[in-house]
């Protein structure tokens, strides 16, 4: 029969496994912390492919020169674009018309952010509806829009 010293002493050494295991198991895991942020910008991506006025592709660097987007209206009437505010700036676009499915890029002339940072921003988009000669309607995405911002 065991001695109840032997049993907790045992006890004791098995909880000091498990602990150190844990311990190893998130040193690991802490070692790769962009494994989160690639997920999270192809999310981004995917749902602004898709969105009602989508961004299929998106340049965005510290230099507004070099800042476009591709834009596609997948919206079932034509549209025209005025305005797109990426996290609070606006860029007035030369007022671009959107045939539905049409897709086109759009050159930013005002917005730039910080080179080799990553970002998020909420978009907006403001348009006018030429079928039904409605103005100023806005489109805010659900997501952000998310990625690395290129050193032009």
């Amino acid at each position: 029969m065991k001695k109840r010293g032997q049993t907790s002493t045992e006890y004791l050494i098995i909880l000091a496994v498990v602990v150190i295991i844990a311990l190893i198991v998130v040193g690991i895991l802490s070692g790769f912390p962009s494994i989160g942020r690639g997920t999270s910008a192809k999310a981004s991506a995917a749902y602004w492919a898709s969105a009602p006025i989508g961004i299929l592709s998106y340049d965005l660097s510290d230099t507004a020169a070099s800042n476009s987007l591709i834009i596609m209206n997948n919206l079932p009437v034509e549209i025209m674009i005025t305005l797109i505010r990426i996290g609070g700036v606006n860029d007035n676009i030369a007022d671009t018309t959107f045939q539905p499915g049409e897709k086109k890029t759009v050159r930013l002339t005002t917005f730039e952010c910080e080179a080799d940072e990553s970002y998020s921003y909420e978009i907006v988009i403001r348009y006018d509806n030429r079928d039904t000669t409605e103005t100023d309607l806005e489109f805010t995405g659900d997501v952000k829009l998310e990625g690395k911002c290129l050193d032009a």
